[in-house]
């Protein structure tokens, strides 16, 4: 990432960092998780959900790559030089070369 895409990204980064202290002073917040000693569902449904998109997005605009992003990236490369290899192969095999000597006599 250029110093010049890391300013246009500098904003959304510090909202995500805002909202994730936000997210962790509610979630700390014993009267909207338990009001009257009962825990409040949707609340923690919505905390869930938020945490989850916020990190969909900082990991985005960290350029931070998912466990499973990383594997399929790794398995995409494999492959590429699994057929890579099969291919140098495939030609090499099919290769043959032809010495013809004597062939100015063709005509008898």
């Amino acid at each position: 990432m250029t110093k010049k895409e890391k300013e246009k990204l500098k904003p959304i980064i510090n909202a995500a960092d805002n909202i994730a202290e936000a997210v962790e002073k509610a979630s700390a917040d014993e009267e909207q998780v338990n009001p009257n000693g009962k825990v409040d569902i949707n609340t923690i449904k919505g905390l869930t959900a938020t945490m989850k998109e916020l990190t969909a997005i900082i990991r985005n605009v960290n350029e931070l790559p998912t466990r499973s992003e990383k594997e399929a990236e790794k398995a995409t490369k494999n492959k590429i030089e699994l057929e890579k290899a099969k291919t140098e192969r495939e030609q090499t095999d099919k290769e043959i070369n032809v010495i013809i000597r004597g062939a100015e006599n063709w005509d008898g």
